[in-house]
């Protein structure tokens, strides 16, 4: 299913659906979340694959037909840990194409580049 946009007011029956987590026990560090429990029940952490937060302030489920716990894959750090994932994977965890993808990392590519120096295919063969 396609990724859906919500305001914030729309988010209210979503909402109930997400799991209560103890914000006192979530891991602050990347050491503490390793080991943590999969799938992730830390819907607002920014690495989650569950949802994002668009410039606007509005959310974008990644999943809207789906809950947390029944993603695929629910840290974006331990998808880049593993590394090697293809365009088509990667588009399947954020629900966007495979050309979406593409563009998207050709885009970060040439900010790297102006930034750092870092050209496009050197960042890729890595």
């Amino acid at each position: 299913m396609k990724a859906r946009v919500y305001q914030l007011r729309d988010m209210r029956p979503i909402a109930r659906r997400l799991p209560v987590v103890d914000q006192a026990r979530r891991p602050q560090t990347r050491a503490e979340c390793e080991s943590g429990p999969r799938p992730c029940p830390y819907v607002s952490c920014r690495h989650h694959l569950y949802l994002d937060v668009l410039v606007s302030g509005s959310l974008k489920l990644n999943h809207p037909d789906k809950d947390p716990d029944e993603i695929e894959e629910t840290c974006a750090l331990d998808v880049a840990e593993r590394g090697g994932e293809s365009m088509t994977v990667i588009g399947r965890y954020l629900s966007m194409s495979r050309q979406r993808v593409e563009q998207i990392e050709k885009k970060a590519a040439r900010k790297l580049a102006m930034v750092g120096g870092i050209w496009f295919e050197d960042w890729r063969a890595k």
